[in-house]
């Protein structure tokens, strides 16, 4: 999928569908609390800061999307 690239950074609040509030790249924006995450893939070593761990996102039960970091 292709997300909109931004100014917005970690932790503040987005837009996905406008370009002027969307996050920067390496970065998607949550339809569940509208703020932006960092990006990290699920199956290789984990790359988060100390407290968070990459969780994997799934497009449907059972289809992995991408990872997302986010707090232990």
């Amino acid at each position: 999928a292709c997300w909109y690239g931004g100014p917005k950074t970690e932790g503040q609040a987005c837009d996905a569908g406008n370009a002027e509030q969307s996050c920067e790249p390496g970065l998607f924006c949550s339809a569940l609390d509208a703020r932006c995450y960092v990006l990290c893939d699920p199956d290789a070593a984990d790359t988060c800061p100390a407290a968070e761990r990459c969780v994997r996102q799934e497009a449907a039960p059972g289809v992995p999307w991408f990872g997302a970091c986010l707090g232990r």
